[in-house]
């Protein structure tokens, strides 16, 4: 279970061969990976009732060199084949027919014109896999694995190259995400890199059989653009800790249906704990490469973090009808995330309903929820102004000044919006 080289780190190495070379090497590996899927096809249609590994290996080699932008006709013609072939014997997650049905259903989507938010990061995929078993336990196992793969990839390439201090600040700041110390030198990135390399492959395999493919056979950049990795990532990671947050508002409420009002403090925590967690990303993505960024965006246009089903669930849970705003609408229609009646936000407002100790703990745990979560928005805006700038945003909306317009929009309207000025993308 490795992770492959990134192409565009891998060119600024001093003797790297000629252009022409590179080029037919790239060939002959997009022939090989043709050839590899053409063969599970024929392999498939011979023993439709026989397992078949699917050579996830070759086609991801040949993404990663390339992106999915720029595939070879031919073995895009190939894969599309494959998905159909996949799609008719798929079986329910976690399998490996389910896995692959679904990869190759993201990995083809540019091509056939369904390419969504979710299929380009494989949120969706990684989600329904946590579905699949106990949520909440597959979900931390996960988002440990993606954070984990995450740290290892930066320390294992190293970047942005040709500006130290962003460098310095990309090495700080991945160390904290691994929870090191503050210290950041060769010593301490090598003791962090040693221990995610023995981390990462026996968290794995305890799992259900695709649990290595989600960290091998994932992502799918759309370029060769070294901070894609690191972008595609750190959203999977964040998606995921959204629909951890989602799960336990929808426990809150459910507690409250079975009049278990008592019961609701610990979930909203949990959602509390959950924005924390998804903020401190932040502090990795404020240091991608805006030159990079600018042509990840202009490769997977239509794309975008209001496409967000966790992030627009969770508001709406939270903020019922008020969650339901016509920009966020279109982008995640209420068939797919439904607002809550009565939301959370209701439930807080009722706590005078309740005797002393519950009405503190139940205004306590909602008061720390609307911090983390203006935590995460003030940082999500930081990230937006420094990374991309002004221009559009998807859904048609106003981008940075849209953002802008919503930052001190609490989730459960613990206290009136301040005037605080957004962050600077920190934590």
């Amino acid at each position: 279970m490795t992770t492959a080289r990134p192409p565009g780190r891998e060119r600024r190495r001093a003797g790297a061969p000629p252009a022409a070379a590179q080029t037919r090497t790239a060939a002959l590996v997009a022939a090989r990976a043709r050839s590899c899927v053409e063969q599970w096809c024929r392999a498939v249609a011979q023993a439709p009732d026989r397992a078949v590994p699917f050579p996830f290996g070759a086609v991801t080699t040949v993404v990663r060199r390339c992106g999915t932008a720029d595939l070879a006709p031919d073995l895009v013609g190939a894969l599309v084949r494959a998905r159909s072939v996949a799609a008719a014997r798929a079986g329910e997650p976690p399998g490996e027919g389910w896995f692959t049905a679904r990869w190759l259903d993201c990995l083809t989507s540019p091509a056939l014109g369904r390419r969504t938010y979710e299929t380009y990061t494989m949120s969706g995929l990684i989600d329904e896999y946590c579905r699949a078993g106990a949520f909440l336990l597959r979900a931390g196992t996960v988002n440990a694995l993606l954070v984990g793969d995450l740290v290892r990839h930066e320390l294992r390439f190293p970047g942005p190259r040709g500006d130290a201090a962003l460098a310095a600040r990309r090495a700080t700041a991945v160390l904290h995400l691994a929870g090191g110390p503050a210290a950041d030198g060769p010593a301490d990135r090598e003791r962090v890199l040693k221990e995610c390399e023995r981390f990462l492959p026996s968290a794995a395999r305890p799992g259900p059989g695709v649990l290595p493919l989600l960290l091998s056979a994932t992502p799918l950049p759309a370029t060769t653009e070294p901070d894609e990795h690191l972008f595609v990532r750190s959203v999977q990671s964040m998606e995921l800790l959204a629909s951890v947050a989602e799960a336990h508002a929808r426990a809150a409420l459910r507690r409250h249906a079975a009049k278990e009002d008592a019961g609701i403090p610990p979930h909203l925590h949990a959602v509390a704990d959950a924005l924390h967690t998804a903020s401190r990303l932040f502090r990795v993505v404020i240091t991608i490469d805006p030159a990079q960024f600018d042509r990840i965006r202009a490769a997977t246009r239509g794309t975008g973090a209001l496409q967000s089903r966790g992030f627009a669930s969770l508001e709406r849970l939270c903020r019922g009808a008020g969650g339901l705003r016509p920009e966020t609408v279109e982008a995640v229609s209420p068939d797919r995330a439904p607002a809550a009646r009565p939301s959370l936000a209701d439930l807080v407002r009722r706590a005078d309903t309740h005797g002393d100790r519950l009405r503190g703990e139940l205004r306590g745990a909602a008061e720390r929820v609307d911090r983390e979560w203006l935590r995460w928005k003030r940082a999500h805006y930081g990230v937006v102004r420094k990374v991309i700038g002004g221009v559009p945003g998807t859904g048609g909306t106003r981008g940075l000044a849209y953002l802008r317009q919503h930052v001190n929009t609490p989730l459960l309207d613990t206290a009136p919006p301040t005037a605080e000025k957004p962050a600077g993308g920190t934590t």
